[in-house]
């Protein structure tokens, strides 16, 4: 009578545990209200951000394949619901490569268009940040729904216009981020080959265009011939932020990017579809444990 009624009991609780597992399958959702974020990411893949100027460990040393890295590791940590888009910057255009998309849902897509982007997708060699950064917010001033911008670059410019674009608080009305990325002491930008391996480095004449027989307001002894040396320009990447009413910061981990995206001011709360397998299958668990310890004690 005794065995009867154990197996009663431990049928009934496999049963339980079968019946957790297969809810599993049905993808059970609880809606709760929550902070959710939307932002366009955008990248700076001129050739100085080949630049080699970063020694953190377990990440590369080029500061384009740094800000990829830390960008996939700190959206990771931005709560369900969020939404994030990716674009890139060079010469004087930003272009969006996929407008915001939910990342619970996406992540794969999202990490594995963030891993391709690369210096040689570059459409021009120049660099105007202003332009860039003024093509970038008319872009999501078009979109009137909220949509931040993050915009990585190093601050180098090879294109000085007379024309400055008319960039302004005013104007923006766009929150977020410039995100400078490198270091502050002076490195050479590396030529690449078609297989991303340094053939020689950029020199001051190439980098320049500037005649320095004739150039009056050029450092003195400034050698054409040598590397030129490229640098965080934090300094100008503050100006703009001040301009534009946007926040500037400066890239130096992962972790940092991923406290930096989760600013409580540009939070928007709203019902969010969590995902709660994971109870059903803590349940399933914890049932199959019960029947194995009963078995074991011999209850």
């Amino acid at each position: 009578m005794n065995r009867f009624r154990t197996f009663s009991i431990d049928f009934w609780i496999v049963a339980l545990a079968l019946f957790s597992l297969l809810v599993c399958f049905f993808y059970p959702t609880w809606t709760q209200q929550q902070n959710t974020y939307r932002y366009v990411f955008i990248l700076d893949i001129t050739q100085s951000m080949n630049t080699r100027d970063y020694t953190i460990s377990g990440f590369p040393p080029d500061r384009l394949s740094f800000a990829k890295k830390s960008l996939q590791q700190a959206i990771k940590h931005l709560p369900c619901g969020s939404e994030t888009g990716i674009g890139l910057f060079t010469t004087k255009d930003s272009m969006i490569l996929i407008e915001p998309v939910e990342i619970c849902s996406h992540y794969s897509v999202i990490d594995e268009m963030i891993s391709h982007i690369d210096w040689r997708m570059a459409w021009a060699a120049d660099s105007n940040i202003e332009r860039g950064l003024y093509s970038a917010i008319l872009t999501l001033r078009k979109w009137q729904d909220h949509t931040n911008l993050v915009f990585f670059t190093d601050g180098e410019q090879s294109i000085k216009e007379l024309h400055r674009p008319p960039l302004s608080k005013h104007f923006a009305a766009v929150k977020g981020f410039i995100i400078g990325v490198g270091g502050t002491h002076p490195s050479p930008i590396p030529k690449l080959d078609k297989d991303n391996q340094v053939i020689d480095y950029w020199k001051n004449e190439e980098v320049t265009n500037v005649d320095f027989t004739t150039a009056t307001n050029q450092p003195p002894k400034l050698d054409p011939k040598m590397n030129y040396l490229s640098s965080l320009q934090e300094s100008a990447l503050i100006t703009l932020a001040n301009t534009t009413g946007l926040m500037y910061r400066r890239l130096q981990s992962a972790r940092q990017l991923g406290q930096i995206l989760n600013a409580k001011n540009l939070a928007v709360s709203m019902p969010v579809s969590t995902d709660i397998r994971w109870i059903f299958a803590l349940m399933t668990l914890w049932f199959l444990l019960w029947v194995w310890f009963r078995r074991v004690i011999g209850v």
